[in-house]
């Protein structure tokens, strides 16, 4: 887990402020005098952050397998563990055909934000297809536990909880078309053969 940026105020001993003759100015039109980085005023007061980051939204992008997670304040991604969430069509989800939990994901980048998008692995995308999350027909809800991530001052998440607190959406997505990908056929058999097709949310509807 990283510090807040270079460690930079975490304590009364690393806040301190330096600023330019543009930060303001008097009624007359006097600049301020300016504060150098070798004269850097200390702080008279400083409080720790003590509050909890939390999930505010997410959004649920099945056509470009993307999770976007939006969050309280800065956290840091190396704590990050997407194997951690579960998605879900019901608030309260104690069947396994209504949720499914990540297998893993890929961020699309390592820098601490309040906002993080990750890339679902192809196999996450079809079982939560297979599942109907994530889909139209129903509200798609995510549950995370505190150990998901961690915010820059080390503090765990507010948790979302399956039938508690869980935060939910309608998601319109899932509008490209699927894909044939390979068949076999076999004609020493009665069944002529089988199609697999490159997105498990679909049926065979012909022969």
């Amino acid at each position: 887990m990283k510090s807040r940026k270079d460690g930079l105020a975490v304590s009364l001993e690393t806040s301190y402020l330096r600023l330019t003759t543009n930060f303001a100015e008097d009624f007359t039109g006097n600049a301020i005098v300016s504060i150098s980085s070798l004269a850097a005023i200390k702080a008279a007061l400083f409080t720790n952050d003590s509050s909890k980051p939390s999930l505010l939204s997410f959004d649920l992008d099945m056509d470009a397998f993307l999770l976007t997670l939006r969050f309280s304040e800065t956290m840091d991604v190396s704590t990050f563990s997407p194997k951690n969430i579960t998605l879900q069509r019901a608030f309260s989800a104690d069947q396994p055909e209504l949720f499914h939990t990540l297998t893993g994901g890929t961020l699309n980048s390592s820098a601490d934000s309040t906002t993080l998008f990750l890339t679902l692995t192809e196999e996450d995308a079809n079982s939560l297809k297979t599942k109907l999350i994530g889909t139209p027909f129903f509200s798609t809800f995510i549950v995370m536990p505190s150990e998901t991530i961690r915010d820059m001052n080390g503090h765990y998440l507010l948790p979302r909880i399956d039938g508690l607190n869980a935060e939910g959406k309608r998601v319109s997505n899932g509008r490209n078309k699927s894909r044939f990908a390979r068949f076999r056929l076999g004609l020493d058999r009665r069944k002529a053969g089988f199609v697999v097709f490159g997105d498990s949310g679909c049926k065979q509807v012909g022969s």
